[in-house]
């Protein structure tokens, strides 16, 4: 059982690195539009810290995201700036999640630099391993940031998140998110529902069918997590190139060993619901 910590992350990161989808290939279109453009953007990639195989342990952050290339034109500079920040402050977040405050506190850096970031999990875990030097496994963090679509006015962007700090088992996270191509700002999603009661009609539906459940049958019967007994949306919608996008994250609204719940209905389902016009 002493390698049992190693175990746990090394099966994590071989699934997690299996289930990542990279969605590059969604990135060229519309290269002439202002604001941001992805047709010679670069990653961003970072591996900082070392997890030693051996089982000692060790403490590691591993970062990659898709940048908006900059343009010549000044007013179109703020774009890329906008949305690189939202995803820089998401690494830093999931980061700082994991590290005691006063390193935080002690280096101001730590809530806007990554390297600073990682230095303050890296004490923590340091910290950690005094207390319970008997303590075998690694901690990490990983990111990973690509686009999901691009029109001439909306860029669908997804972040796959992954640590493991000791425990049962990682914790992984997919967010969608959505910005405006002329100056890189997130945007809500309920800017582009325009029905949101017959949306939720229409998901719970689409919910049953791609979990196989008995059009009758309770939710809650099958052990899924209904506060209140009401049926809801997920946190993360977004739009792709096939339709609407609806994931519900591990713990959800069902058990961690479930796991992610994605499922996607196409436009010509919700057409009525949503504000196409804005999207595309």
């Amino acid at each position: 059982m002493k390698n049992t910590g190693i175990y746990i992350y090394s099966l994590f990161v071989i699934l997690l690195a299996a289930c990542t989808t990279t969605y590059t290939e969604n990135t060229a279109q519309y290269p002439d539009t202002e604001g941001l453009n992805f047709e010679n953007s670069t990653y961003y990639q970072s591996s900082l810290g070392e997890c030693d195989t051996t089982g000692r342990g060790g403490v590691t952050a591993d970062i990659k995201y898709l940048e908006p290339a900059v343009t010549e034109e000044s007013d179109s500079q703020d774009a890329p700036k906008n949305l690189n920040n939202f995803i820089r402050g998401s690494v830093v977040k999931l980061i700082n999640s994991f590290t005691d405050s006063t390193y935080i506190e002690a280096d101001k850096r730590a809530t806007t630099h990554i390297p600073e970031a990682y230095e303050a999990f890296a004490n923590t875990y340091r910290d950690f391993k005094k207390d319970f030097p008997e303590s075998t496994g690694c901690w990490a963090v990983e990111l990973e940031g690509d686009t999901v679509m691009t029109t001439p006015k909306v860029v669908v962007y997804r972040l796959d998140q992954y640590s493991f700090t000791g425990g049962a088992h990682p914790n992984t996270h997919t967010g969608y998110y959505i910005f405006d191509r002329r100056n890189g700002r997130s945007k809500q999603i309920n800017t582009f529902i325009r029905d949101s009661t017959e949306l939720l009609r229409k998901v719970e539906l689409a919910f049953r069918k791609h979990e196989k459940l008995p059009s009758k049958a309770t939710l809650q019967e099958y052990g899924y997590f209904l506060p209140g007994n009401q049926f809801f949306l997920p946190a993360n919608i977004a739009f792709s190139h096939k339709g609407m996008v609806f994931l519900y994250n591990p713990y959800e609204i069902a058990a961690y060993a479930r796991g992610p719940i994605e499922f996607t209905i196409p436009y010509s389902e919700v057409e009525e619901m949503i504000r196409r016009e804005q999207i595309f």
